[in-house]
């Protein structure tokens, strides 16, 4: 669906200025609407200074999740989305909470004391877990107002995979994480965040998503949120996972979609001389499929046989039996060369050569 652009306001300003003549100056406030069930933008965009602190993709599916699991206590008919404007200092913020651990001189760190010991499996104990990694944030304004704040999301990033005292990597039982996550630093953070002026009586909804170090072949997942409203909150469970096609994994859990993947690469294996790689991601909310993303890396000679081929992919996702979006990114030697698509009751994919 085409975004639609819509003027909200155009507000002509005069300057008076040391010369004889006014300066007229043009702020724009537009929001872009985006495809149903989703928010509006609201623009001029005013980034985050703490983008400059992170590195990597995680940043991708953390944000979009934590949007998602937003709709719930900020609904897209009520509220537009903005950029996180409320931890954004990151000396006075930022590395106070996320950087430095819990300590005399600083008692609003999420991580423990560097003394804490935590049994953090069946076998294993850690004194002075780092279990908290990162932290994202999204704002809401009102549709009718967008300088009134009316929410505002956090995403905690907690480490499944993390070092003890000796520098070696522990796993962290998912319950050692949720009740982490849910019963300590979420609450705390919380708190943290209520002291600020601008979020006075506005909703805080925290999420809790953790990442696993030793397994970056798929994303990490969310295990738990809560809204908060004067203070109270109570967390919940989400069930949210990714999966990846084809599998062992795959197979014994989520059959029909692993054997639909293994199909798709033996349909275009032989399409070209040379070999094609094709690798599915499922995206799993409630054991429901939200999204599949299909990635096809291929050594292509010529324009022709990456259109054929592209084209070929729109036919073969066509016939996949699932209700979910369909994206295949199909590469070259680390170049994207065309976007498939095929959206909610889709009658023909989309195909976009680029």
């Amino acid at each position: 669906m085409k975004k639609i652009i819509s003027l909200l306001l155009i507000s002509m300003v005069l300057v008076g200025c040391f010369s004889n003549n006014d300066d007229v100056v043009e702020e724009e406030v537009v929001v872009v609407k985006s495809d149903q069930g989703d928010y509006d933008y609201v623009l001029p965009f005013e980034s985050n200074h703490l983008r400059f602190s992170r590195s990597g993709t995680d940043y991708i599916p953390i944000g979009k999740g934590l949007v998602e699991a937003s709709k719930e206590y900020f609904p897209v008919n009520a509220h537009s989305l903005k950029e996180g404007s409320i931890i954004t200092d990151y000396r006075d913020d930022y590395r106070l909470l996320i950087d430095l651990r819990e300590n005399s001189e600083n008692p609003v760190g999420l991580n423990p004391f560097r003394e804490t010991k935590v049994k953090v499996n069946p076998t294993t104990e850690v004194t002075g877990p780092i279990f908290i990694s990162d932290l994202f944030e999204v704002n809401f304004v009102a549709k009718k107002n967008n300088k009134k704040l009316t929410g505002a999301s956090f995403a905690l990033v907690l480490n499944k995979t993390i070092l003890d005292e000796n520098n070696n990597r522990v796993t962290v039982d998912d319950d050692v994480l949720y009740d982490f996550g849910t019963k300590i630093a979420g609450p705390k953070l919380e708190s943290y965040l209520r002291k600020k002026p601008e979020l006075s009586g506005v909703p805080i909804m925290v999420a809790i998503y953790v990442v696993d170090a030793s397994n970056e072949s798929i994303p990490g997942n969310f295990i738990a949120k809560a809204q908060f409203v004067n203070r109270q909150g109570q967390f919940k469970k989400i069930d949210h996972q990714w999966v990846l096609f084809p599998t062992d994994q795959g197979r014994e859990t989520y059959g029909l979609i692993n054997e639909q993947i293994a199909s798709m690469k033996r349909s275009v294996t032989g399409f070209i001389p040379e070999d094609i790689g094709v690798v599915g991601y499922g995206e799993y909310y409630d054991g429901k499929l939200n999204i599949l993303q299909i990635k096809i890396n291929v050594q292509t000679k010529t324009y022709t046989e990456i259109l054929a081929l592209s084209y070929y992919v729109g036919e073969l996702i066509m016939s996949f039996d699932t209700q979910s979006k369909v994206v295949v990114e199909i590469k070259s030697l680390n170049t994207t060369l065309a976007i498939v698509k095929r959206g909610l009751n889709a009658s023909e994919a989309e195909v976009t050569m680029l």
